[in-house]
């Protein structure tokens, strides 16, 4: 099963029914960070997420907004999971976990 496997949790619960694009794990991984990008700057829907961190390292102003407010949600997230089941360590995986800018 998924025991202990959080980023299955549903992060807004305003929404009627249960939505994949309403699971902490798309919401908080590269399909997240890239949907906050498109919506804040019209970015072609074909962008990825090795684009993205291109132009965040070039400095791109909204790349990096987004890549902040990102961050600031996840690690908010990460608080919450600590104060509740006060774990030792949160692993964090995946291509966006080797980016140098996090």
């Amino acid at each position: 099963m998924a025991a202990g496997e959080l980023s299955c949790c549903l992060i807004n619960r305003d929404v009627e029914g249960i939505s994949m694009d309403n699971v902490i794990a798309m919401r908080f991984a590269v399909p997240g960070l890239l949907k906050m990008y498109r919506d804040k700057t019209g970015a072609e829907e074909t962008l990825d997420g090795v684009e993205f961190f291109r132009r965040a390292n070039e400095g791109e102003e909204a790349a990096l907004e987004t890549l902040r407010y990102f961050c600031r949600v996840t690690a908010t997230y990460f608080y919450d999971l600590q104060v509740i089941l006060d774990v030792d360590c949160i692993a964090v995986g995946g291509g966006i976990s080797a980016q140098t800018l996090l």
